[in-house]
């Protein structure tokens, strides 16, 4: 990544959240050339990550700030492993942005070649990965050591298919990484089944792909303030025990802002008179009672904007397609082809993985062939 926010510059490289710690000891954090500790920093790589990492999990990170002389004190700390800046709220929003816009494409995901077309010179970038992370144990060693790297492609949405298709290679050129999968079927009822165009078995989570898809549009529509809502003809009335309906008493306003049209009853009830269109079905009463846990949680500890991503999380969750549901060849295919257009595709909003993928060589030596 290499981004520059209110005259701050953030340039080095992340990793995919297949890769995460017990603790935030991954990330390495320059500033001038100078190695140092900052909790702060460390949590706006956590918080760019979007609920791409399971609760309790950190990232790794190597990553280089350029601040202006006169914004950062390096003289606070005997070692000097510690600096103060004048504006830390920029450069956190500095981290955080280029984290943030460098994970959203998911550019990890890609089709690898056939086996018999691979370039030469995987061992050497495998090394020259490891010596980035070497080199930034040693301090600033690590600046030189970035220079041969070069961004990922990044995947672009996908694109009306031709009247005639072309083979499965050519037409994955001009689709995104989900776009570009031939759907097989549904395994277990639960995962889609996928060729890649090198080949490889690609194995989607019907649930966590879907929960990514829905959050996604559910925020996107919160942040715009055009959330679809769908107005019930008989607005259900949902009772919660008292605790609970205490709590979702509270969180009414937060519940509101969310699209869901919930007024008390009387008691411990609540009558839901309108939800986001894309909740159709969703079972009110264990959906309420979700977000009526969620929403007293993050009043204790999460800030505004967290606590809202956790009660979409929590929408999301309830409206997706279950495991052992069957899905029709249509549903999957309208699936794969809407994740490409959406952040963080790679996960869900939970930090499950959505996609497994089986490489055709390593296919081909458990069966004998290689």
């Amino acid at each position: 990544m290499d981004a520059t926010r209110a005259e701050v510059r953030v340039h080095g490289v992340v990793a995919s959240p297949d890769h995460s710690a017990a603790t935030s000891r991954g990330v390495y954090l320059f500033v001038n050339g100078r190695y140092i500790r900052d909790r702060g920093a460390a949590h706006a790589v956590l918080r760019a990550f979007g609920g791409s990492l399971p609760a309790g999990r950190h990232p790794a990170a190597v990553l280089f700030l350029e601040v202006p002389l006169e914004r950062v004190d390096v003289n606070v700390h005997p070692q000097k492993l510690e600096v103060r800046f004048t504006d830390p709220r920029s450069v956190y929003d500095a981290i955080h942005g280029a984290v943030a816009d460098a994970l959203r494409p998911a550019p990890w995901l890609r089709h690898r070649p056939r086996p018999e077309t691979s370039p030469a010179g995987a061992a050497e970038l495998l090394d020259d990965a490891a010596s980035v992370l070497a080199a930034a144990r040693r301090g600033t060693e690590a600046r030189a050591a970035l220079g041969p790297f070069l961004p990922l492609p990044v995947a672009r949405e996908p694109e009306p298919p031709p009247a005639f298709a072309p083979p499965l290679e050519a037409a994955a050129a001009s689709l995104g990484y989900f776009g570009s999968l031939r759907y097989l079927g549904q395994h277990a009822r639960t995962y889609l089944l996928c060729e890649a165009p090198g080949g490889a078995l690609v194995i989607v989570d019907q649930h966590a792909s879907h929960e990514r898809l829905l959050f996604h549009r559910l925020r996107e529509g919160w942040r715009s303030r055009h959330l679809e809502v769908q107005p019930f003809l008989v607005p259900p009335v949902v009772t919660l025990p008292p605790a609970t309906a205490r709590a979702l008493e509270a969180a009414l306003p937060e519940v509101r802002r969310l699209g869901l049209e919930v007024d008390p009853f009387g008691g411990d009830s609540f009558a839901v008179k309108g939800a986001p269109a894309l909740l159709a079905g969703v079972a009110m009463q264990p959906l309420l009672a979700d977000l009526a846990q969620q929403a007293e949680q993050a009043g204790r500890t999460a800030a505004v904007e967290q606590a809202v991503d956790d009660l979409l999380a929590t929408m999301a969750c309830h409206a997706a397609v279950r495991a052992s549901e069957e899905v029709s060849p249509e549903e999957g295919r309208a699936l794969l082809d809407g994740l490409d257009a959406v952040d963080f595709k790679a996960r869900c909003p939970h930090g499950r993985p959505v996609v497994f993928e089986l490489p055709l060589a390593e296919l081909e030596r458990r069966v004998g062939r290689r």
